[in-house]
């Protein structure tokens, strides 16, 4: 079961990061944070004498930094009628607004950053906007930030596809991936177009000049500061979510029929190519792998026809959901007791436990009585080596009673469609308690799958990408001079989401295995789980942080409060909940979907109210 509605509602946790938020108030899309710096203080001189002191090593206590909205606010500007304007009239007066976010801080951790839990505050800066006039210096709210508050800071390097959809100058097409066809996405996330940008950060493109050349100047203005503003600063978060593209971008990140992703862009296709040659070392090799005959890897196109609906000039250029040979098994389950499990069969032969507790934000949202979003289950199958044949599926549901919740027909047809015989064996067992509830999303009945290995290697290479990609930012910072111990990826966990196609995002690699860069993982409902997040992402002790984040648990009042206690036990160092605001009502657009997750007392959206006092709660102890 998954409501069109409640996956739309979902996508706009899944991707409502911190610059979506201007769309609450009177300015463009992504730009009101930027715009808000730039009126206020963009007049003002980065400090020129560097220190040269090294800046001492992360903070231990556990910092709670809400994502910051409309900084520049001061409430002297509450006079005009819309917030730009308000935040020039601020700008006038020679106001910053910090003494604005220093009594929002206080309301929660009252008399200052201090103990083991310390409330600080996630400002972002965006590499991809540049004034008219040419000269990048969003600084000047966080120099005076860094100043003035006692309290830790996170520094958001935000350059990804939503902060290009209004850069400045615009993103040139060389810097945009591409579908199959050539076509570059022309995908909206809600009201606001996105620019697809093509992850290589190698490329010697406008756009990855413009950034590191943004980059460079982040570094000289944190060499620049003092070394107690330096040493307020524990991470800076890099670039922002990255992954690839695909068709439907808000609400398309369950499709698993019909898909298109990026990217198959000439660069690309090159890079794919030499990679081919570094796996397989020679042609004779490709091809025994592949079952093809290649004459050099020049001739390998990336696969790209599904076999369903196309006619293939070779088998490998199939590609789908599941041309890569694994299959997800994967429903929900309002509740698993103690003793129970759900296994997977095939042929009447188990395989596998199911893995269970992924969130499931739509069914939490879409039925009233659900008490928990933790409910999905998933199981890989890996049908790359079964032989040809049509197979039966079926899930159980095992305790001290045994029950078949789900069977479907599954036919494993290789690289052929020739016909296949019937192969399917079962077991018998009793159909599950009419009060249970639960639902198989996938797979459908009567599913037919051919594996191809290109495409496995496709999708190999494209996670390759996702993770080169962090590398490069990582590498660039510290070129810039940023601090290597402070810089976090900026990630989506798409393996905690049941439902969604990882296939996708190929964005997962990114955050398992070891890293020269931290791990930051975004976590919203009921992703926000440390029990996850070891089982997917975490090595044994490792320190991470969750640049974006928010419960959306709104059955429960003491769900944030126990999150928040786990991520601090579980060894986070900082979480970055979305979003606090600095701006009034009265500039803020109704109704606003973004509303429901602004921090406050009074907001009982998403539990937001909850989520709020529980930060207090929990600085407070």
């Amino acid at each position: 079961m998954r409501p069109e509605s409640t996956l739309q509602c979902y996508a706009l946790k899944r991707f409502g990061i911190f610059f979506s938020m201007s769309r609450t108030v009177h300015l463009n899309p992504l730009r009101a944070w930027h715009v808000c710096a730039m009126l206020a203080w963009g007049a003002l001189e980065l400090p020129c004498a560097a220190q040269s002191a090294t800046p001492s090593a992360p903070a231990t206590p556990f910092v709670i930094a809400p994502m910051i909205e409309g900084q520049g606010y001061c409430k002297a500007g509450l006079v005009e009628p819309k917030l730009g304007l308000a935040i020039a009239h601020c700008a006038q007066r020679n106001d910053s607004g910090v003494k604005e976010l220093a009594a929002a801080l206080n309301a929660l951790e009252p008399g200052g950053a201090k103990g083991r839990v310390q409330v600080g505050y996630t400002i972002g800066i965006n590499l991809l906007e540049h004034p008219k006039d040419g000269v990048f210096n969003p600084f000047g709210f966080l120099t005076q930030a860094l100043h003035t508050l006692d309290r830790p800071a996170v520094i958001y390097l935000f350059a990804n596809h939503f902060a290009g959809s209004h850069a400045q100058p615009p993103i040139q097409a060389d810097s945009m991936a591409r579908f199959a066809d050539q076509s570059i996405p022309t995908e909206k996330y809600f009201q606001r177009s996105i620019a697809p940008i093509s992850l290589s950060l190698q490329t010697p493109t406008t756009t990855n000049q413009q950034r590191k050349s943004a980059l460079d100047k982040v570094g000289k203005w944190y060499a620049s500061l003092p070394l107690k503003s330096r040493n307020k600063i524990i991470a800076f978060t890099l670039a922002g979510e990255l992954h690839h593209f695909y068709d439907d971008f808000s609400t398309g990140m369950g499709r698993f029929d019909n898909i298109r992703i990026t990217d198959y862009s000439p660069a690309i296709v090159q890079n794919f190519q030499g990679w081919l040659r570094q796996r397989y070392r020679d042609v004779p090799a490709l091809n025994k792998a592949l079952g093809s005959d290649f004459k050099d890897f020049s001739q390998v196109e990336p696969p790209s026809k599904s076999i369903h609906s196309n006619r293939l000039g070779h088998f490998s250029e199939h590609f789908d959901s599941f041309a890569h040979g694994v299959v997800p098994i994967e429903g929900w389950l309002e509740k698993l007791a103690p003793g129970q499990q759900i296994r997977v069969y095939l042929n009447g032969a188990a395989v596998g436990l199911a893995e269970y507790g992924l969130n499931r934000q739509d069914v939490y949202e879409a039925l009233p009585d659900i008490q928990t979003a933790q409910l999905g289950f998933r199981y890989l199958l890996d049908f790359s080596r079964l032989p040809r044949g049509k197979y039966t599926i079926q899930v159980m549901l095992e305790g001290a009673k045994n029950y078949e919740l789900a069977r479907r027909s599954l036919s494993v047809m290789g690289n052929s469609q020739a016909p296949i015989n019937d192969l399917g064996k079962k077991i018998t067992a009793a159909g599950p308690p009419k009060d249970l509830k639960f639902y198989l999303d996938r797979p459908g009945q009567e599913l037919a799958v051919f594996y191809n290995p290109l495409a496995r290697d496709w999708l190999d290479f494209r996670s390759a990408q996702v993770t080169q990609a962090y590398d490069d930012w990582f590498d660039a910072c510290v070129a810039a001079g940023l601090p290597s111990q402070r810089l976090f990826t900026h990630q989506i966990a798409v393996a905690t989401v049941g439902g969604w196609n990882p296939v996708l995002f190929a964005s997962d690699a990114s955050l398992t295995g070891k890293h020269r860069y931290k791990k930051g993982i975004n976590l919203y409902g009921g992703s926000a789980s440390i029990e996850l997040l070891r089982r997917h992402y975490l090595e044994p002790g490792e320190t991470f942080g969750v640049p974006e984040f928010h419960t959306q648990s709104w059955k429960d009042n003491a769900a944030p409060v126990k999150v928040l206690h786990d991520l601090q036990q579980g060894g986070a160092s900082f979480v970055s909940p979305y979003f606090l605001s600095m701006a009034p009502d009265k500039y803020r657009d109704q109704p606003n979907a973004h509303d429901k997750f602004r921090l406050s007392p009074h907001n009982k959206d998403y539990g937001s109210d909850y989520l709020y006092r529980a930060i207090a709660d929990i600085a407070k102890k």
